[in-house]
């Protein structure tokens, strides 16, 4: 019984000990709480970066097509081929153009022939032409007017005809006060036969007159006034007896009780009369109208027969000069239109699509060759415009190809697009970079991850990104004070660098300690 009184109290007392000791390590732990991890502000280099992923292309590439149409008469390449610049790829069919060539070519030497004449002046030989040509236009001019005098004469004896033999039996009193002989419907158609009688009485006696007064006018240069005035006077006469006998076959078909054989008989009478008078008006007319040509005709050989003996004056030779150039030009345009059926590269790379085929007819603007530069390649990427304020052109960029993925290439920023790109909606900016050094391993359409290296700063205070909090969107690092208390400090952050490190620039001084938090309070 005292055996297990004892093991009780023990057990108790053993509990109360683990208790009390408890108690003792848990306030000598609480009051020796190790100090906690510190980083050291220092000095150093940072470098600002933006990483985006792009594309490898050729820095030159053509897409070429014909400005015309035509047929494929030769195809001088095909996919991979390496051409040089100047390379003829593909040609249409040109024969068109080759016989305007030769034509256009063949009026040149004509224009520059007629401008060396031009300058040579007229040659004895070509004057005396022209004198003779002169001479035969004044000789086919008199032959002409000798024509006159028979002609008006003729003229004249048809119209006499006309109204003094073939009217005569429809008028009685005729020259001096004609009366028709048969009564008219309407008493205007009467009277209007017998003025227009008395009328053509007076023009023929006055036309008689006018030729009695050309007897003895001696032809030439002198006279040809005369008849020509003459000819002119005869057209008149003839209109006046045209218009009677007109008037006189309205008179006849208004006529009231004349016998149907008479009237047919007048009818005929006046229709042959209408038929001389209008055989003289042709006859007249028709020479009036020779008379003129010979007139123009000798003018003309005149006019030549001048220029020749005072030769070619400035303004000639002037426009003869501007007619070479057009010749020229025209044929320049040719050979020009010539050049265009044959497709040349415009660079030195490789061929990447050729869909020519001989004997196909190809349409304008249709793509029929793809030309890339192999020698010459770059990147292009979009940039987000949160980056792209920070990127130069000039800026270094290490980069990375999928294709070597343990080689770092490096170059710059080529250029950069001022207009924006979207890509899912996302405003971009494109960027190109060249390769410092050429690599014949690249090819077109590589994956390429870039590293812009858009700022490097060297002396600055640095701190890990992973030592900084945030709050109220301002920035703070803890600093110790003593063993169990730490003080938060404001500080301004600079650029934040490629390794995780950060910029400050104030708040801290080089040398400094702060917590290594590794938080981050929103």
């Amino acid at each position: 019984m005292s055996t297990s009184r004892f093991l009780s109290k023990l057990k108790w007392l053993i509990v109360l000990l683990a208790v009390i000791g408890l108690g003792a390590w848990w306030y000598i732990s609480r009051n020796n709480k190790p100090p906690a991890a510190t980083i050291t502000v220092k000095r150093g280099t940072i470098v600002q970066e933006v990483s985006v992923t792009g594309k490898t292309k050729p820095v030159k590439a053509a897409d070429l097509g014909f400005d015309r149409s035509g047929k494929v008469v030769s195809v001088a390449v095909e996919v991979g081929d390496r051409v040089n610049a100047g390379d003829p790829l593909v040609s249409l069919d040109a024969s068109d153009l080759t016989a305007q060539l030769a034509s256009a070519r063949a009026n040149v030497d004509a224009q520059k022939a007629r401008l060396e004449e031009l300058e040579a002046g007229a040659r004895p030989e070509d004057i005396q032409i022209a004198k003779t040509d002169v001479a035969k236009a004044e000789s086919d001019l008199n032959n002409a007017y000798s024509n006159v005098p028979n002609t008006i004469s003729d003229a004249y004896n048809k119209a006499d005809d006309a109204v003094r033999k073939q009217l005569d039996a429809m008028f009685t009193n005729d020259e001096y006060q004609p009366t028709l002989v048969f009564q008219t419907s309407l008493s205007q158609s009467k009277l209007d036969a017998e003025n227009y009688r008395a009328a053509a009485t007076a023009s023929l006696n006055a036309w008689k007159a006018e030729i009695a007064s050309f007897q003895g006018l001696q032809p030439g240069v002198a006279s040809q006034p005369t008849w020509d005035t003459a000819l002119s006077q005869a057209i008149q006469h003839l209109n006046d007896v045209s218009r009677l006998l007109t008037k006189v076959m309205d008179a006849v078909v208004d006529n009231i009780a004349l016998a149907a054989a008479t009237a047919d008989s007048y009818r005929a009478a006046i229709t042959l009369a209408r038929t001389n008078v209008n055989t003289a008006i042709n006859t007249v007319s028709s020479l009036q109208q020779s008379i003129n040509t010979q007139k123009v005709l000798l003018q003309r050989a005149k006019d030549a027969l001048a220029l020749k003996q005072a030769g070619a004056t400035p303004e000639s030779i002037a426009a003869a000069q501007a007619a070479v150039r057009q010749a020229q030009a025209t044929a320049e345009s040719i050979v020009s239109q010539i050049n265009k059926m044959t497709l040349r590269s415009p660079i030195s790379g490789l061929v990447t699509r050729q869909d020519a085929k001989r004997g196909q007819v190809v349409g304008v603007n249709s793509v029929l060759v793809s030309v890339i530069s192999d020698a010459n390649m770059e990147i292009e990427a979009n940039v987000p415009e949160v980056d792209i304020g920070k990127v130069a052109l000039g800026n270094p960029v290490d980069i990375v190809l999928d294709a070597f993925p343990n080689e770092t290439l490096t170059g710059k920023v080529a250029s950069i697009d001022p207009a924006e790109t979207i890509v899912d909606g996302v405003v971009n900016y494109k960027v190109k970079v060249a390769f410092d050094k050429a690599d014949a391993r690249i090819k077109s359409g590589l994956t390429a991850n870039l590293s812009i290296r858009t700022l490097e700063k060297n002396n600055v205070l640095l701190i890990p990104s992973y030592a900084i909090t945030e709050k109220n969107g301002k920035t703070y690092v803890l600093i110790p004070e003593d063993k169990n208390k730490n003080k938060e400090v404001e500080i301004t952050l600079g650029i934040r660098g490629k390794d995780g490190n950060v910029e400050v620039l104030s708040g801290v001084q080089e040398g400094q300690r702060v917590i290594n938090i590794g938080l981050k309070t929103k």
